[in-house]
């Protein structure tokens, strides 16, 4: 062998080692690579399809009205009993007026009755003294009747008058048993002092639905309102705007179908919300929704078809962020990124 050819060989023989070399050295770093994320599954599970939420009160007026006053603007902070706007109160004060005068009506009206009362019972008195003297009178006259001593028309007389007497005597009881029925129960018990009361009641609540106050601590958003606007109560479907709360966030995170067997409630997890990409918010595992996302859409999927095709569904788990910081607001509808602790809980 020529030196040449030596040369070339040695040189074929480096080029071949160094070949296996990097193929030794890629093997060994998909290895540790294969290694790591076996291990890494086993005490983590990631998402990156995951959004902020948290409760939205979609404020609707109870009272149908003018708006005459506003307070606030869209994006504004707000706390409870915080005024939002104001409906034209006028008709509504009227309706309260008219139930203070009803229900002064309906005292004097159980006034007067209590006095029928009084005025019946001095007459049962009156009649029932009137009786008993009555009955006197008529045995003593029958009396001297019998004795022949008067005629027999004179105790005729006596019989007759002591049955008028005893007549009225009932009358007088049923015209008190009418006037205790129609005073009813006395006092504010009085069934009428009842129903005059609650129609006021319920009046001076309509009237106070005229002023819409915050329910709780939020952030104003979509409003439109405006001065003049003719808004309309009981129409659920058809807020006025929306109040944001901003102390209770939690993320939706929707995980593979075949992650669920690892995740349970309590697991700790940690969360990157795409807004604050340095900052780390902490979470728990609340709860995992009992169906896939598609299964409470408006339009559910229709699998028995002849070109089905098998997709891995998602399941919305609900991670509540424990102690959110006021320096990194969150957004609901954001995007972030979710890593379960499935060994910590």
């Amino acid at each position: 062998m020529t030196k040449s050819h030596k040369k070339n060989f040695s040189i074929l023989a480096i080029t071949h080692i160094k070949k296996f070399k990097f193929v030794y050295l890629f093997l060994a770093a998909c290895l540790v690579t294969a290694t790591y994320w076996y291990f890494y599954s086993q005490y983590y599970l990631s998402t990156d399809d995951a959004y902020i939420n948290t409760d939205v009160v979609q404020i609707s007026p109870l009272a149908n009205g003018t708006v005459i006053k506003i307070y606030v603007t869209n994006n504004q902070q707000v706390k409870p009993g915080d005024k939002l706007f104001d409906i034209d109160p006028s008709p509504y004060q009227l309706a309260v007026d008219q139930a203070q005068a009803q229900l002064g009506v309906a005292r004097q009206t159980m006034e007067q009755a209590t006095a029928a009362i009084e005025a019946a019972k001095a007459q049962v008195a009156s009649q029932e003294a009137q009786l008993a003297d009555t009955k006197l009178n008529t045995a003593r006259i029958l009396a001297i009747v019998n004795k022949h001593l008067l005629a027999v028309q004179d105790g005729d007389n006596a019989k007759a008058a002591l049955a008028k007497d005893t007549a009225a005597l009932a009358a007088a009881k049923a015209n008190l048993a009418q006037a205790e029925s129609n005073l009813g129960k006395a006092g504010d018990d009085n069934e009428q002092i009842k129903l005059a009361t609650a129609a006021l009641k319920q009046a001076q609540l309509n009237l106070s639905y005229t002023q819409v106050t915050a329910p709780n601590d939020g952030t104003v958003a979509n409003f439109t309102l405006r001065v003049g606007d003719v808004v309309q109560a009981g129409l659920p479907n058809q807020p006025l705007f929306a109040l944001i709360n901003k102390q209770d966030y939690w993320v939706d995170a929707n995980f593979k179908e075949t992650d669920l067997q690892h995740i349970k409630t309590g697991q700790k997890a940690h969360i990157e919300v795409d807004m604050y990409p340095d900052h780390i918010f902490k979470g728990v595992v609340e709860s995992i929704s009992g169906g896939s996302g598609t299964a409470f859409s408006l339009l559910p999927p229709e699998n028995a078809t002849g070109n089905w095709v098998k997709v891995t569904q998602r399941v919305p788990v609900r991670i509540r962020i424990v102690e959110p910081d006021p320096q990194f607001p969150l957004r609901i509808g954001t995007t972030a990124s979710v890593t379960l602790h499935l060994k910590e809980s």
